[in-house]
């Protein structure tokens, strides 16, 4: 069944300023006026902002599986593919906030393709998928693309050790305390209570893992009469209007778990600009501007609107509050995305700020037909518009399996909710595919919420007031090929409890066998893992080592092959150095102190690689500093030897490999991925796989962008 299809177009208007001098007869741009534009002007110009979004193939993965993923890279201001940076960076973070992979890919006109095998002994738990360029690395980490992904491992009892199950409950300590740990926060609409004045105050309750709370109460003053009550309609969120009075003091009083909880309220201020908007009409933005200040001829009762979005002032006016202002904006004005409105006083000093959401009308659909063979399932895609006329695109695809009672995960996401509010708000919105769903029809007003106790993050007004300016420290976008990691907002995962319920005498010989693994540094540990340690001491080049040193593999001048590969003894592997594929040549320019470790898988074991894994696979595992050392993910981690990734043709592996029931784990299958389809002149596409699989029910995820910036999800 459909679900929902959704489509945005979010290309920004051709008109970069607009002067609507409506409050009072103002025939000229004053000097406050005009340096607000210069700065917010030089700010964009100088400080382009990107965009990432990562389209994987699903959200749940089993140990030995592929996370697929494309890569969108986007400019902000254009609402276009990004084409100035060259490298995009993804890594892969495990719940403690260490990166256990990263993988460089190469950007493609703003699209990239790649992969993250992972592997058998990957631990069980939630990690975070982190996409990045050089360029974001000059702003704050949180312009970074995350996401969680849920990785289980069916082997996990066979691994876990007596350390790591203290972590783990060490980890379930701490998360039981971070559910308990209470906060309410309030938000005044436009930025502070001002006395006298009728204020909408929003609010959020939420635990420390970001959860919101749905409670009940009221808001008293400090001699306890009740004002107003106090209710969560949307986890967590809600609001309230009341009028505070000079010299008073608010307090808010709620129960949870049957204990009685005080939190205090922001201090009124007693003379200030009130400030309320209201987008909920279909057409046009309303806006209240209210001053309790005394009026006089000064230009401290100026004040200036400014609307922007996307990097672009869309809207500016400016007046003088001698009484309350209403007046309203045309929607027109705006592209689909959160619109950010400021008051500036008349002396260019920020007051009031309110972000709104705009939903833009629907510009362009996504046609999807199919035909089912005994072999082959073939997907028709046409994008056009309402009127018929065809886009051209860039789309991904996945068809996974659909699993009875599946259901979203909070901190599910898509290319809309990433691109259009995610990517531009501080701190975790928690379920934010709720409110792309058309069939939530109060989702408007519970996004209204969002944007009440969310804040903008792209900039701060008084910071490029003042000429301050971020310190760049790549000065240019195709940056240094080095990816330095940077810690990590935790706020940005969603933990759960992990299972510590594990077979004790298990857990003895695990950990009696990593005792034994950690003191060998040379000979095999395992029948296809040779550590290299110590041995890597006397070579220049992982070449000169192999060349004797590596059990079941020979090496010559001419070439390598694994030994027992029988009539495929004369040709080569096939090789990765980490997920990257190289050649027999570049092993000579490969460190032999620079590989940790060296897998060899042939036969079942290399069927992950399907047809290039016929011959047998080598590995070369990287090192990554010593793996005793609990390193987090703030300290600085070179990877100048990061290859631009290859990644391999999705393969869709034969019914009787998959080795685990997915009613087990309720973790789908994936039978097709395939990043890169574009649509031809007439908007048309198509894209067919092989009906070889057991799967009954499939779902199916179409993302991507057309070449005039819409934004396009399609799920069925």
């Amino acid at each position: 069944m459909k679900l929902f299809t959704i489509f945005f177009r979010i290309t920004v208007s051709i008109i970069s300023v607009i002067f609507i001098l409506s409050f009072i007869n103002y025939s000229y741009v004053d000097e406050e006026v005009t340096k607000i534009i210069r700065q917010f002007t030089k700010f964009h110009t100088q400080y382009p902002q990107q965009k990432i979004y990562l389209h994987t193939d699903k959200d749940k993965y089993i140990s030995g599986e592929t996370i697929w993923l494309k890569a969108y890279l986007m400019d902000m201001a254009s609402q276009l593919s990004d084409t100035a940076s060259k490298e995009i960076y993804i890594d892969l973070i495990d719940c403690s906030q260490k990166v256990t992979r990263t993988i460089m890919v190469k950007n493609n006109k703003g699209f990239a393709s790649g992969e993250i095998l992972l592997s058998d002994s990957i631990l069980e738990g939630n990690y975070l998928l982190r996409a990045y360029t050089n360029w974001m690395r000059n702003f704050n980490n949180d312009f970074f693309f995350s996401k969680t992904i849920v990785i289980k491992n069916p082997n996990y009892e066979n691994i876990i050790t007596s350390k790591s199950l203290q972590a783990i409950k060490d980890d379930n300590e701490s998360l039981k305390k971070s559910e308990k740990q209470i906060s309410l926060s309030f938000f005044p609409e436009g930025g502070s209570m001002i006395c006298g004045l009728l204020n909408n105050i929003a609010f959020k309750i939420e635990n420390d893992l970001g959860y919101g709370i749905d409670v009940n109460g009221s808001i008293t003053d400090d001699k306890g009469s009740k004002i107003v009550d106090l209710k969560s309609v949307h986890q967590g969120m809600g609001n309230f209007e009341f009028t505070p009075q000079v010299g008073k003091n608010y307090v808010a009083q709620i129960s949870i778990d049957g204990k009685n909880k005080k939190f205090n309220l922001p201090k009124a201020l007693d003379k200030g600009v009130l400030f309320k908007v209201d987008g909920s009409e279909k057409d046009i933005i309303r806006i209240f501007i209210q001053s309790n200040r005394e009026p006089s001829a000064t230009a401290s009762n100026d004040v200036i609107i400014l609307g922007q979005s996307h990097g672009k002032i869309l809207y500016m006016s400016k007046g003088f509050i001698n009484k309350p202002i209403k007046s309203s904006i045309s929607k027109k004005l705006f592209p689909t995305g959160i619109a950010q409105f400021t008051i500036f006083d008349g002396n260019g000093e920020p007051l009031c700020e309110r972000l709104i959401f705009i939903n833009s009308q629907i510009q362009t659909k996504l046609d999807l037909t199919s035909e089912t063979s005994d072999d082959d399932i073939s997907y028709h895609l046409k994008i056009s518009t309402p009127a018929g006329l065809s886009k051209k695109g860039n789309l991904s695809i996945a068809v996974t399996e659909l699993l009875p009672n599946q259901t979203n995960m909070p901190w599910q996401s898509n290319i809309l909710s990433n691109l259009l509010l995610t990517s531009d708000l501080k701190g975790k919105v928690e379920n934010p595919l709720y409110y792309f769903n058309p069939a939530n029809t109060d989702a408007f007003q519970k996004l209204d919420l969002v944007m009440l106790t969310h804040g903008w993050r792209r900039f701060a007004w008084k910071e490029i007031l003042a000429n301050n300016f971020p310190n760049l420290s790549f000065s240019s976008f195709e940056g240094m090929g080095i990816s330095v990691s940077q810690e990590t907002n935790s706020a940005l995962f969603f933990p759960t409890i992990k299972n510590e319920v594990f077979d004790k005498e298990k857990i003895k010989n695990n950990t009696k066998q990593d005792r034994i693994t950690n003191k060998l540094s040379g000979p095999n540990i395992s029948a296809n893992y040779f550590y290299v340690g110590e041995k890597a001491k006397g070579y220049g080049s992982i070449l000169e080592l192999m060349k004797g040193s590596l059990p079941g593999v020979s090496v010559s001048a001419n070439g390598i092959t694994i030994i027992g590969m029988s009539s495929f003894r004369s040709t080569e592997p096939l090789i990765m150095e980490d997920a990257m594929p190289t050649s027999f040549t570049s092993l000579s320019q490969i460190r032999a102190n620079d590989i940790e470790s060296i897998e060899v898988l042939k036969g079942a074991d290399a069927t992950v690689y399907g047809v290039r894994g016929m011959y047998g696979v080598i590995i070369l595992h990287t090192r990554k500093g010593n793996p005793k050392e609990d390193t987090p993910i703030a300290q600085s981690q070179k990877t100048s030897a990061l290859k631009f990734q290859i990644a391999r043709e999705f393969y869709v592996p034969q019914t009787a490999s998959w080795n685990y029931k997915p009613m087990d784990f309720n973790i789908p299958r994936t039978v097709y991925w395939k990043p890169t389809i574009i649509t031809d002149s007439t908007g048309v596409a198509t894209v067919t796989f092989k009906n070889k699989t057991d799967v009954e029910k499939y779902s199916i995820t179409i993302e991507g962008m057309t070449s005039t910036g819409e934004i396009i999800h399609y799920y069925q």
